[in-house]
C-alpha cells in the first residue's frame, strides 16, 4: 500500500532532500507551506556561481543569505562554495562563519577568480571540522593566524596555494591539526626564483600529495621539509625545488612520482630529483612518470 510523500517525517523528507542538487532541492519550496523553507534544513549544500550572469549572481547571493536565515541550528554536514570575482568578500565571510556556527563537518571552498579569500581567523580553531578543502589563487599567500588548532580535521587539501606568507605557517598549521591523515598541498608560481618554505610535519599523517608546478617555467626556491613517521604514501608532482629534507618517512611504502613538468636537463633539475629519490629509497612500490628523470638519471 502505498503512502504520501507528504506525509513522510521530516528527517525523511531531509534526507531525501539532501541527496538531491541543491538547486533541486530548493525548488521543492513551491509544493506547499510545509515544504517553503525545508530545503534550509538540508545538511549539505553546493553553492556554484559559475554559469550565472551577473545580473543572476546577485539573486544566487540572496538565496544564501536566506538559506542560512532561515536554517535552524541543526549541524551542516558540507558546506561547498564555488565562487568568482564579482562575489561580495563581506558575504564570502559571513557564509563560511555561518556554516561554522551550525558545526559544519566538511568545508570546500573553490575560487574560479583571482579575489583575495578572506578567511576568519576562526577557522583555524573551528573543533567541527574534519574535511577542510581550500581551492584559491590569492596573493600574497595563505596566511595562517598565531592560534591554531583543528582538533578533528583528517583531510587538508590547499589547492592552488601559491605561498604561505612567513615560513612558520605552514608548520604551525600541520602540527596543529593532531589527527590530520590525508594532506594534498599545490603550489603554482608564475616567475623564477620564488621563495617559499613548506615543512610538512605531522606524527598522524598516511597520505601526502604535494604539486609544485611552475607555469612559466624557471626555477623556484621552495624548501621541502616532510616529516612523518606514520606516512605510507606519497605523491610528488614537480621536483624542481630548491631543497628537500625527508626525516622520519620510515614507515612510507608506496609513492608516485611525477617529474613530467618540468623537462629541462639543469644541474638544479638532477639535484632536486636525486634527492626525492633518495628520500624514499626505502620504499616498496614505486611508480614513475616523465622521460626527463631515465635521460638525466
Amino acid at each position: 500500500m502505498g503512502s504520501n510523500i507528504h506525509e513522510l517525517p521530516n528527517e525523511v523528507l531531509l534526507h531525501i532532500l539532501s541527496l538531491l542538487p541543491t538547486k533541486d532541492a530548493v525548488r521543492t519550496s513551491v509544493l506547499s507551506t510545509r515544504w517553503r523553507y525545508l530545503y534550509a534544513s538540508i545538511s549539505q549544500f553546493d553553492i556554484d556561481f559559475w554559469g550565472f550572469k551577473t545580473a543572476d549572481r546577485v539573486g544566487v547571493m540572496n538565496f544564501v543569505d536566506r538559506m542560512f536565515h532561515y536554517r535552524d541550528r541543526s549541524p551542516m554536514d558540507k558546506f561547498r562554495l564555488c565562487y568568482l570575482d564579482a562575489i561580495d568578500p563581506l558575504r564570502l565571510e559571513g557564509w563560511i562563519l555561518a556554516a561554522m556556527q551550525r558545526g559544519v563537518r566538511e568545508l570546500d571552498l573553490y575560487n574560479y577568480g583571482l579575489c583575495q579569500l578572506l578567511l576568519p581567523a576562526s577557522l583555524f580553531t573551528c573543533n567541527t571540522l574534519a574535511v577542510l578543502k581550500l581551492n584559491m589563487r590569492t596573493e600574497p599567500g595563505l596566511e595562517v593566524p598565531a592560534e591554531v588548532f583543528l582538533p578533528n580535521l583528517k583531510v587538508l587539501h590547499l589547492a592552488n596555494v601559491i605561498s604561505f606568507l612567513n615560513v612558520d605557517s605552514s608548520e604551525r598549521l600541520f602540527l596543529n591539526c593532531p589527527i590530520l591523515e590525508d594532506l594534498v598541498v599545490q603550489s603554482y608560481y608564475e616567475w623564477d626564483d620564488y621563495k617559499c618554505k613548506i615543512h610538512v610535519s605531522s606524527p598522524t599523517l598516511k597520505r601526502l600529495t604535494m604539486e609544485f608546478m611552475c607555469v612559466l617555467g624557471g626555477f623556484s626556491s621552495f624548501d621541502v621539509v616532510i616529516n612523518a613517521p606514520n606516512l605510507v604514501y606519497l605523491k610528488y608532482v614537480g621536483c624542481e625545488v630548491n631543497s628537500h629534507a625527508f626525516v622520519n618517512v620510515q614507515s612510507l611504502t608506496e609513492a608516485y612520482i611525477d617529474f613530467e613538468e618540468f623537462l629541462g636537463y639543469s644541474s638544479h633539475y638532477l639535484h632536486s630529483a636525486t634527492d626525492v629519490m633518495k628520500g624514499i629509497s626505502n620504499i616498496q612500490t614505486l611508480h614513475i612518470s616523465g622521460e626527463t628523470l631515465v635521460v638525466g638519471f
